[in-house]
């Protein structure tokens, strides 16, 4: 089988159908009617289709959470898509049952960020404001239109040395 991440499913080798078990909930084990017994075969099923289902959410969640600890906002990159790709990390960890505080998400996405935004971490950090995602994305969307631009940064540099 072939891990396709965060649909939920795996894809079964050479084909392009998925099963999407994670978004469909685990059926109840049958019940047979009164004086029959549950044939081998249907225990046999259901008791495999539990176990696929939980080593599925297991390796999802080892691959979210990979994932999200190596995603780094990268240059050049908008601040509004970075913090989207982070935010559906964080709605994968809470869909599997993993939630995390406001705070510790916020946390992780500030650390995160890339130098320019260092200031703007500070200045977060040392008013300890406890902003909820939508206004910590808000707000940094306002700082990085007081960026300056890239093509700005050797006339910057230039300026800082004295050299203008």
């Amino acid at each position: 089988m072939n891990w396709l991440p965060p649909i939920f499913g795996f894809c079964l080798s050479g084909e392009d159908q998925c099963l999407p078990y994670l978004e469909q909930p685990i059926p109840a084990m049958p019940i047979p009617p009164a004086g029959q017994v549950l044939p081998p075969d249907v225990l046999n099923t259901h008791t495999a289709w539990v176990k696929a289902s939980k080593e599925i959410a297991e390796q999802e969640l080892l691959y979210t959470v990979r994932e999200f600890n190596a995603c780094k906002q990268k240059e050049g990159q908008f601040v509004s898509s970075y913090i989207l790709k982070m935010k559906s990390y964080i709605d994968n960890l809470e869909h599997l049952g993993h939630a995390m505080t406001q705070n510790l998400a916020v946390s992780l996405i500030l650390v995160s960020l890339r130098k320019e935004y260092d200031s703007f971490v500070q200045n977060y950090n040392m008013h300890s404001m406890g902003k909820t995602m939508i206004e910590l994305h808000a707000m940094l969307k306002l700082h990085e239109q007081t960026l300056p631009p890239k093509d700005a940064a050797p006339a910057l540099h230039a300026i800082r040395a004295g050299r203008v």
